[in-house]
């Protein structure tokens, strides 16, 4: 499922929740998000499913 309605652009910071549904998966679990932050140089991707997150997180040099 491809991430809909994201900003074309945005300035120093961004902090998103979108709906995510893993390659592959039937769709039944339900209840995925991915919450996307970032500031300044770091880029933050959590992965919630459910009562389980999963963060990454990248900083750009």
């Amino acid at each position: 499922m491809p991430a809909t309605n994201l900003p074309a652009s945005f300035g120093d910071s961004l902090s998103l929740i979108l709906p995510w549904q893993p390659p592959g998966s039937s769709g039944s679990s339900g209840g995925e998000n991915l919450s996307v932050d970032y500031a300044g140089n770091v880029l933050r991707v959590r992965h919630i499913e459910g009562d389980n997150t999963n963060t990454f997180t990248c900083t750009r040099a």
